[in-house]
């Protein structure tokens, strides 16, 4: 395009390369048909309503540049430079993929607009130095990135309402302190009440998550149960790394003594516990949400120390009561 302006897409005319200066918005076409879209050297809004696929293409600008989605769509790595993406829809049941968009540094992804509940899958989004999600007003259901270093860089905020169901999944890969940071998580039994749904398996084949909650008020076997809550009286951390022997993992072996048998068998899924540990000190009002691995196999006939788990930061939840997971925050 030689000038700025509103740019409607045309189905026989598939590659667009927007004109230098401010004031550009970009409608993509009403058909099936993938598109390339280069913006030009200032912010562009780019309107993709229910369109958006894995082959468009859009290739932002140096400016804050913006896409608008009302529908179902599928992102991927051809999405770049473009540090805000609205999911904006009042049709129910719309589920959107960012596959691996590449989200600027403190970009930004969004349902606060939607008037539905809606799906939000960033198993796979892929952020340049920190990002954030926020989800809808309604019971939005929302998978956080699977690899580790991206779930490090994000932030998801559950500030817009709703009872949210935020799915997290174990890929067995342990690194270090990786963990989302979780904000505005509703804890307890209320109809606002989130959600966690912590899984165990690789991203392109999600397992069913366990059901069964524990919470240990005094030092003890874990049983069969695969999600653990440690009461603050019990154990706490100051500091929610994951260092082998470090505060977190010793208060999380001084906690779990004891293991029975079925948590220990050559499956790995089946010696994976999740354990929800409370902050103390500079940590105060936070709790951290860990994988564990039971690493050895004879653990049922004997004390749990550190040199027998490994520990996975998955999460931190902030500005949390103590002690105020229940089962129903679980699936």
């Amino acid at each position: 395009m030689s000038t700025t302006g509103t740019v409607t897409g045309q189905p026989v005319l598939l590659r667009y390369a927007l004109a230098n200066g401010a004031g550009n918005i970009f409608n993509g076409h009403d058909s099936a048909l993938s598109i390339r879209v280069t913006g030009g050297n200032a912010a562009t809004t780019y309107n993709l309503g229910t369109r958006l696929d894995a082959a468009d293409t859009i290739t932002g600008t140096a400016g804050s540049d913006i896409l608008n989605i009302t529908g179902s769509g599928i992102g991927s790595a051809n999405v770049t430079a473009v540090e805000t993406i609205n999911f904006t829809t009042s049709t129910a049941a719309q589920t959107f993929e960012t596959g691996a968009i590449a989200l600027p540094n403190t970009g930004t992804i969004t349902a606060a607009a939607s008037t539905v509940a809606v799906t939000i899958d960033a198993s796979l989004l892929n952020l340049t130095t920190a990002g954030t999600l926020i989800d809808g007003p309604g019971n939005d259901t929302i998978s956080v990135p699977t690899d580790d270093a991206e779930r490090a860089l994000l932030t998801l905020t559950l500030s817009s309402g709703g009872s949210d169901t935020v799915i997290f999944v174990d890929g067995g890969n342990v690194i270090g302190d990786v963990g989302v940071t979780i904000n505005n998580f509703t804890t307890g039994v209320t109809a606002a009440a989130d959600i966690l749904d912590l899984r165990t398996g690789a991203a392109t084949a999600f397992n069913s998550g366990p059901v069964n909650f524990t919470t240990l008020a005094t030092a003890g076997g874990s049983g069969a149960n695969r999600i653990i809550e440690i009461n603050q009286a019990l154990a706490t951390t100051t500091s929610f790394a994951t260092t082998d022997g470090g505060l977190a993992e010793a208060a999380i072996a001084a906690a779990i003594t004891t293991l029975s048998a079925n948590l220990t068998g050559a499956n790995e899924g089946a010696r994976t516990s999740f354990v929800i540990l409370y902050g103390a000190g500079a940590q105060a009002d936070k709790a951290g949400i860990y994988s564990v691995l039971f690493a050895a196999s004879n653990l049922s006939a004997g004390d749990v120390a550190t040199g027998d788990i490994i520990i996975e930061l998955m999460g931190i939840v902030n500005s949390v009561t103590a002690d105020s997971f229940v089962a129903s925050n679980f699936v």
